[in-house]
């Protein structure tokens, strides 16, 4: 049997609390349709590049895996690649 998880239901429900509390806020300008200064993560090694995904007043961390299956996997490559956010 595969472990269980509600890390991403938690992770959703977590974000649309956050939107209904202190509303929808403006996307990066650098993902605005063909910004030449978006980062194509596919052109970094392992496919990921550092770059700022959501809206500059937010600085919540939604997703949190756990230590459970293949979780445990993403939250170390999550940590890996994320060190500033996901390092503390």
């Amino acid at each position: 049997t595969a472990p269980k998880s509600n890390s991403v239901i938690s992770s959703i429900e977590k974000a649309m609390n956050y939107i209904q509390e202190k509303g929808v806020s403006e996307i990066p300008e650098h993902l605005w349709g063909s910004s030449p200064d978006y980062l194509y993560p596919h052109d970094f090694p392992e496919h990921f590049v550092i770059q700022r995904y959501l809206p500059y007043n937010v600085d919540e961390v939604f997703y949190n895996p756990t230590e459970q299956g293949r979780e445990k996997i993403i939250k170390e490559r999550i940590k890996k690649l994320w060190k500033e956010r996901y390092g503390r």
